[in-house]
């Protein structure tokens, strides 16, 4: 059941048919949390049924054995679950939910378990860099993808309070240059 401000099954049903008038191959699925929804798996289902390679975007919060057999039946293309955090408590900091750590990891190992390829990725701020070079090896001893991205944007309300957490220059080129294995001289 969705709420008075979500889309219903059938508008979503046309926007999915408008995309495929406008060309488009691939429909992300992202939120908020896109596994809230009842009828998402329904939604899923119309997009590949008129062809479109999917992809889940999710926090892995609502993911157990029975959802990760439901992910996996649903053949995306790419399943993606945040990480913001190589230790519980950076993690749950971030979040602001205690035990999120917890479910990410349990989200992963059971998607994995279905065979679901997984790409875990993170945000970088001030408050996880520290810990990136240990998020990349946590992917890897999951047998799972690792990406991360640096760029953090004012909120759609216009608040740039986001911009709070940012990195450095410094913290960026020393991600960038680690992620490059090599110095980074020139920052632009």
């Amino acid at each position: 059941m969705c709420a008075d401000n979500e889309l219903t099954l059938a508008e979503y049903r046309g926007i999915i048919d408008d995309l495929i008038e406008l060309g488009t191959f691939c429909i992300v699925f992202t939120g908020g949390e896109p596994l809230l929804r009842d009828d998402f798996f329904d939604i899923v289902a119309y997009a590949r049924e008129k062809g479109f390679l999917t992809v889940l975007f999710t926090n892995g919060s609502r993911i157990d054995d029975a959802m990760a057999e439901r992910i996996a039946e649903a053949n995306f293309w790419q399943v993606e679950i945040s990480l913001h955090g190589a230790t519980a408590a950076t993690h749950d900091r971030i979040t602001g939910k205690s035990s999120s750590y917890a479910k990410t990891i349990a989200a992963v190992k059971m998607l994995r378990k279905h065979g679901v390829t997984v790409n875990l990725k993170s945000l970088l701020t001030r408050l996880n860099v520290k810990e990136q070079r240990e998020m990349a090896s946590l992917a890897r001893s999951l047998g799972t993808r690792y990406r991360f991205d640096i760029q953090i944007n004012p909120r759609l309300d216009g608040s740039l309070e986001p911009l709070d957490l940012a990195l450095s220059t410094d913290d960026i080129k020393a991600v960038l240059a680690a992620a490059h294995n090599r110095p980074m001289a020139v920052f632009g």
